[in-house]
């Protein structure tokens, strides 16, 4: 459902993303609040934490010239090439959050896309071209089984990429990551019911300039942030 690869960003690369975070963040907190008391933050988001796309009025920052630079990487594009097993894939946006010091709740876990359990052909195509055999049921045109859950579980049909502007430490609010939970039907648990070892699931010693690749049915979640920095993850 998901993976680190270090390095994503050159030292150039991380320094530009790091000042154009900071310049939307400020903003972002230019907007006030009713009487000017406090900052506007997005309907339905935990106090303290913002999301760069939704902010926006076209709810993505592809017309940021630093978001659109990152959409074609040379550390970044060959991987997702052998994700989907093709070149032949959309840029769907870019955006990312963070989350300032203060934020002390956990966000509820969960994904940002649903499994659909549609079997398109550009998706059979994708799951041929990573080794998965095709099987239908005799007789018929129809996909075993065995062979649906093979795709489902094997092939994403949405990844996003968070790169880290600094590293994730146990204080500072470290993404946390269900690892094999993009295939499942069930609905993540509530933070009430949440077992103590998924709370425990982060991303701590994901190093600066680092990127997560994650399959968007995973579940996942933000963390309290306890330390004085701001935790940035931009993404495409």
């Amino acid at each position: 459902g998901f993976v680190v690869v270090k390095n994503l960003l050159d030292p150039e690369r991380l320094a530009l993303w790091r000042e154009a975070s900071a310049r939307v963040l400020r903003q972002i907190l230019e907007i006030r609040g009713e009487g000017g008391r406090k900052y506007v933050t997005e309907t339905g988001r935990l106090p303290h934490r913002y999301s760069y796309g939704t902010a926006s009025a076209s709810r993505e920052l592809l017309h940021d010239p630093v978001w659109a630079g990152m959409v074609d990487l040379p550390t970044t594009t060959p991987i997702l090439k052998k994700i989907f097993g093709t070149e032949d894939y959309f840029v769907r946006g870019a955006g990312g959050d963070l989350c300032l010091p203060g934020a002390i709740e956990y966000q509820a876990l969960h994904a940002d896309v649903q499994e659909t359990f549609e079997m398109p052909p550009a998706r059979l195509a994708a799951a041929e071209r990573i080794g998965i055999q095709l099987r239908k049921r005799p007789g018929t045109d129809e996909l075993t089984f065995q062979t649906q859950q093979l795709v489902i579980q094997r092939t994403s049909p949405h990844v996003t990429i968070n790169f880290l502007m600094s590293d994730l430490t146990w204080e500072n609010g470290p993404i946390r990551q269900i690892a094999g939970t993009q295939a499942q039907v069930a609905s993540p648990p509530t933070p009430q019911d949440e077992p103590e070892w998924m709370r425990l699931a982060t991303l701590v010693g994901a190093p600066a300039g680092a990127g997560v690749f994650r399959d968007n049915r995973a579940w996942h979640g933000a963390t309290p942030n306890l330390s004085k920095e701001i935790r940035a993850m931009p993404n495409v």
